[in-house]
């Protein structure tokens, strides 16, 4: 496509570029490059986008204008001291309201709350910390999702395990986790004889990382969130199969052993493959070794059909889709909605575009070949109009403003309009 229009949105600028160029410049916001994708497959005429947003933004100027929007510059000290005052009343009805009401007003609303978590008042302390962590999961979230949108299959695995922790431990120091386990490969190089066969390197790695570090599948509470954040699983050591075996897999790297995870039917185990040996290793279980006669065996019995995908690598994306996938599993059981409503958005960012974002557990087997997108699949019909499939976005634009927290709700709302229909699950 030829040369952009000049766009001023709540303050971000652009000027003569392409929409090519937005998406892939990072100070472009997340969700309004989400948003130009989602223009970009549609073949929606820019021209009409244009005055889309710039009706939006004028009637956010009127809005505002007239005292029905507020801004968190714009409240005074007595109107921060008075939703303060409010945040600590004992009924949950008001707090649930001035929360919501702090939070419309977007991330800036933490720099004035954050010195309250430090409040000799235990109610307001605690409520000031629940806020501002929402705000750090927020923009931790946004970080996620951006490193999902830049890079392709293989990117790096490690950085991508790190930003998901992130996404629910904003406060975690990456750079230490990364110390740590870079102190285990250290005492594993003077251990190990690179010399003698593959079974015996592995046995000296299965000793030190569950004998001697402790590490070990969690049976007694499987589907434990912590599970599947990488921090807690170094922490506890303890977690569910891929993290386990995502913890192996950055080991062997640093060891420079060819080592990669292997996505089974319900259950993740590592492979050594080498010119001379063939190991598969069930992580979960203290490193047990198999064969692959085990895991064609353990397809059968689950009534799955025998196909090489399945004994194929994982990709870096693939692992940390099916850990978004477990995720947002777990917090649907538990009905954490909050919670829920992130995973999705995460498996969304990871996910090709013929994923189902209500239901991503119930998306195409991702072993199946990938149809490509097509525009009748996502609008039937003979015309695309502007106004008609966004239309369910564009009022919380209005109200809430072009903050990256409206236009990523906009966003989900505008890919769900368009969804294929018949895609979606039915009220069964």
């Amino acid at each position: 496509m030829g040369v952009l229009w000049s766009l001023d949105v709540g303050g971000w600028m652009f000027k003569q570029v392409t929409p090519t160029e937005l998406i892939n410049e990072s100070q472009t916001p997340l969700a309004f490059r989400t948003l130009l994708k989602i223009f970009l497959v549609q073949s929606v005429s820019f021209l009409k986008l244009n005055s889309f947003f710039a009706l939006m933004n004028q009637l956010h100027v009127r809005m505002k204008s007239a005292g029905l929007i507020a801004e968190p510059g714009r409240l005074s000290q007595g109107q921060k001291a008075a939703l303060l005052s409010l945040l600590t009343d004992e009924d949950p009805a008001i707090y649930r309201t001035v929360r919501d009401k702090i939070l419309s007003f977007g991330a800036g609303a933490a720099d004035w709350l954050r010195p309250h978590m430090l409040s000799r008042e235990p109610a307001l302390r605690r409520r000031a910390q629940e806020i501002v962590l929402h705000f750090e999961r927020q923009a931790a979230d946004n970080q996620f999702l951006a490193f999902c949108l830049k890079n392709g299959e293989e990117f790096d695995l490690e950085q991508g395990a790190w930003l998901l922790a992130r996404t629910q431990y904003p406060e975690i120091n990456i750079e230490a986790y990364n110390a740590l386990v870079d102190s285990f490969a250290s005492d594993l190089r003077d251990r190990l004889d690179f010399g003698a066969g593959a079974k015996q390197v592995l046995n000296a790695i299965n000793q030190y990382l569950f004998k001697e570090l402790g590490f070990t599948g969690n049976e007694e509470n499987y589907y434990d969130a912590e599970n599947s954040y990488l921090n807690r699983v170094v922490d506890r050591r303890t977690g569910n199969p891929i993290n386990l075996c995502l913890l192996y897999i950055l080991l062997a790297r640093r060891l420079q052993l060819p080592i990669a995870g292997i996505g089974l039917p319900g259950h993740f185990i590592c492979r050594y493959q080498s010119t001379a040996a063939e190991f598969y290793i069930d992580v979960f279980q203290r490193g047990a070794f198999l064969t692959k006669a085990d895991c064609v065996q353990y397809l059968l019995r689950g009534n799955h059909s025998v196909r090489e995908q399945y004994l194929a690598p994982v990709s870096p994306r693939r692992l940390l889709l099916r850990i978004c996938s477990n995720l947002h599993q777990i917090y649907e059981q538990l009905h954490r909605s909050i919670h829920c409503q992130a995973a999705v958005e995460r498996v969304a960012g990871l996910k090709p575009p013929t994923t189902n974002l209500q239901h991503p557990e119930k998306i195409q087997d991702p072993e199946k070949p990938q149809v490509p997108i097509r525009i009748s699949d996502l609008c039937p019909g003979p015309s695309l109009d502007v106004g008609s499939w966004i239309f369910s976005g564009a009022w919380m634009l209005v109200v809430g403003g072009f903050s990256p927290a409206t236009l990523s709700t906009a966003a989900w709302q505008c890919m769900d309009r368009c969804g294929p229909k018949e895609s979606r699950p039915s009220a069964a």
